[in-house]
């Protein structure tokens, strides 16, 4: 289960947790797992974020002009909704239930079942 966290990670990088802990899941497991697949902000906005995290010492500098010296910058990724149920299908997860999430970004929560059937 995870649920608002692995947006935080790089995709390259939390497919293949993702991937891994499909592999770990046993025959009828089942799994949870809540991805963002948007960022409904302004173009400036997706773009100041964007800028904030390829070069950090300027988000550094907002926050000493906006005297907000400790606050850290949280990354929020998007995931490619194509490649997560890629990911499923071709691990056996083919009995899927998706529900939509808002929380400042487009979300989905992906229940999924590990279930080894044919699907013809």
């Amino acid at each position: 289960h995870s649920f608002i966290v692995i947006q935080h990670i790089k995709p390259k990088l939390g497919e293949r947790i993702f991937e891994n802990l499909i592999n770990h899941l046993r025959e009828k497991g089942i799994g949870a797992l809540h991805i963002t697949y948007d960022h409904p902000g302004s173009f400036a906005a997706v773009f100041r974020f964007k800028l904030y995290r390829t070069f950090p010492f300027i988000y550094s500098l907002r926050n000493f002009v906006l005297n907000k010296k400790k606050e850290p910058l949280i990354p929020i990724y998007t995931y490619d909704l194509n490649r997560i149920f890629d990911i499923l299908y071709s691990n056996g997860c083919h009995k899927c239930v998706v529900r939509f999430s808002e929380h400042g970004h487009k979300g989905v929560l992906i229940i999924f079942e590990k279930k080894a059937e044919k699907l013809y």
